[in-house]
C-alpha cells in the first residue's frame, strides 16, 4: 500500500519458501505467472515461462480472444496455465499450498466537486510531483510522446 511509482518485483523468504509477487498500481510494468509441480515460474516476459523445460506451451481461447480483441478483461495470457498479475495486486505463495490473491490497491471513484480554477491548480502540483519523482533515474532521462 505505501510503495508508488512503476515496479513488478518478486521477495522470496528462504527460510519458509514464501514467495510473493507484486505488481504496480497501474500495471506499467509487467509479470507473469504459472503453477508447475511443487513451484511457482514467474518472470517479466511470458517467453522466460514457455523458456522452462518442462513447461508445455498451449494456446487458451480466452486469452488470444483477450489478446486480439484489446479487451484485457481477465487474467488470462494467451497460452494456458500462464496468469497475467493484474495491476495493484499481489501474490502470496508458499511451498504445498494455494497461491493467494490480493488487490492492494485500486482507483477509487467520487464525485468531482471542485471549481475549475482549483482542478487546474490540483493537476498541476500532481503532475509536476509525478514528473519530479520520475525524473530521479541512474540513466539519461527522455521523453517519449504519442
Amino acid at each position: 500500500e505505501y510503495l508508488t511509482g512503476m515496479f513488478a518485483f518478486a521477495v522470496f523468504d528462504g527460510r519458509d519458501g514464501h514467495l510473493l509477487l507484486v505488481r504496480d498500481r497501474l500495471g506499467i510494468k509487467p509479470l507473469y505467472y504459472a503453477r508447475h509441480r511443487e513451484g511457482l515460474l514467474f518472470g517479466s516476459e511470458i517467453k522466460s515461462i514457455l523458456a522452462h523445460p518442462e513447461f508445455a506451451a498451449r494456446l487458451d481461447a480466452v486469452g488470444l480472444v483477450d489478446l486480439l480483441t484489446l479487451s484485457r478483461g481477465t487474467s488470462q495470457t494467451p497460452f494456458r496455465e500462464v496468469q497475467e498479475l493484474l495491476p495493484g495486486h499481489l501474490l502470496s505463495w508458499r511451498p504445498n499450498s494455494q497461491a493467494k490473491l490480493r488487490r492492494y490497491w485500486e482507483v477509487r471513484r467520487q464525485e468531482h466537486a471542485d471549481d475549475l480554477q482549483s482542478t487546474v491548480q490540483r493537476t498541476r502540483e500532481l503532475v509536476t510531483r509525478a514528473l519530479g519523482a520520475q525524473l530521479h533515474a541512474d540513466v539519461p532521462v527522455c521523453s517519449l510522446l504519442s
